[in-house]
């Protein structure tokens, strides 16, 4: 019977050299960023491994901005935290999934709120409000939106629109990096047409870690979201604003949430 023994470094990021005791190892998975390393020679009668992960935590100082997208990652986890009671259930499992995916989604669209207080209201439409100002808030001069207030609402909007953008490059990029996997064992590529949740064989199954095309799904439908919910924002201002330009911009974001 062959025995394999694997090995997995903590959060420090230790080399495969140190990980397998030897220089004499090869890459059988992966790539530079976490993968598996098999030493040459059998340790008492046992195949070594070392799976090593370092990439992902350790070798940039910018990656600890990866923190700020932890709300993310337990919104994620939500989806599996349920008793094997209710996933056997045919009614009970695909209601809490669809609750998890629903409370996910509330959490992209609170970041775009959170935003938008910060951007919209706060910046545009009462900082920037302001004719006499202290010599210490230059850095609200050189941000300066002048005109109507209409039009310092939508720069403030455009700021959001930023984030929102931000949220889909870290989703492709992603996408691209983990989740755009080949499945081991399986025959050519079929597209997953649900989340790995519902695969009957759980881990079991080769497509469970191929998750690209769910990913894509479900990242395309939080920024249609949070667009959307960013045009309506901006509908509701409008009804603010006198006049003609008022009702333009509620009846073209209102056309654009749609």
């Amino acid at each position: 019977m062959r025995t394999v023994e694997l090995r997995v470094h903590g959060v420090g990021g230790a080399s495969p050299a140190a990980l397998l005791g030897t220089t004499r190892f090869r890459q059988v998975w992966g790539d530079r960023i976490a993968g598996f390393y098999v030493a040459a020679d059998p340790v008492r009668g046992r195949e070594v491994e070392a799976y090593c992960w370092g990439g992902m935590t350790s070798r940039s100082s910018s990656r600890v901005l990866w923190l700020l997208l932890f709300p993310f990652m337990l919104a994620n986890v939500a989806g599996w935290t349920c008793s094997a009671r209710v996933r056997r259930d045919r009614w009970a499992f695909p209601v809490h999934r669809a609750c998890a995916r629903l409370a996910a989604l509330a959490v992209t669209l609170n970041l775009l709120l959170i935003t938008a207080m910060i951007a919209m209201d706060v910046w545009a439409y009462q900082f920037c409000d302001q004719e006499r100002d202290p010599s210490w808030l230059w850095p609200k001069r050189a941000l300066h939106v002048p005109g109507p207030t209409g039009r310092r609402v939508v720069a403030g909007a455009l700021l959001v629109l930023a984030n929102l953008l931000v949220i889909g490059l870290l989703a492709r990029r992603t996408r691209s990096r983990y989740e755009d996997v080949t499945p081991v064992g399986a025959v050519g590529r079929a597209p997953a047409r649900g989340s790995a949740a519902a695969l009957p064989d759980g881990v079991a199954d080769p497509r469970f870690f191929d998750g690209e095309a769910t990913v894509r799904r479900l990242g395309r439908l939080h920024l249609c979201a949070g667009v959307a919910w960013l045009t309506l924002a901006l509908a509701y201002v409008g009804g603010f604003v006198p006049g003609h330009a008022g009702r333009a911009l509620t009846a073209g974001a209102a056309g654009a949430a749609a």
